[in-house]
């Protein structure tokens, strides 16, 4: 914040030269001085987009035991009702 007073004063100061030099810079950091505006723009909409989807996922349950149930699920035998054996695959 300091650093964009600062310019703004510089650039009433040289405004107030009236000098030839003045006449070519200030183009040049008023587009800086925009172009610095958008990036901070663009940069708190992406802080903002992210902290969104932070919070949804934080209150979304976590998945470690019913991903743990499914592994387990699939890693026990089954017994097949047609031949009584147990089985890792049911024959179909």
């Amino acid at each position: 914040m300091r650093n964009w007073r600062r310019s703004r004063v510089y650039s009433r100061v040289c405004a107030a030269i009236s000098s030839p030099i003045y006449i070519v810079v200030d183009p040049a950091c008023i587009a800086y001085q925009i172009e610095i505006d958008n990036l901070t723009k663009r940069s708190k909409s992406a802080e903002n987009a992210f902290l969104n989807v932070y919070k949804v996922l934080a209150e979304a349950p976590d998945p470690y035991p019913l991903l743990e149930a499914a592994v387990v699920s699939t890693t026990q035998p089954t017994i097949c009702v047609d031949t009584g054996s147990r089985d890792s695959v049911p024959p179909f």
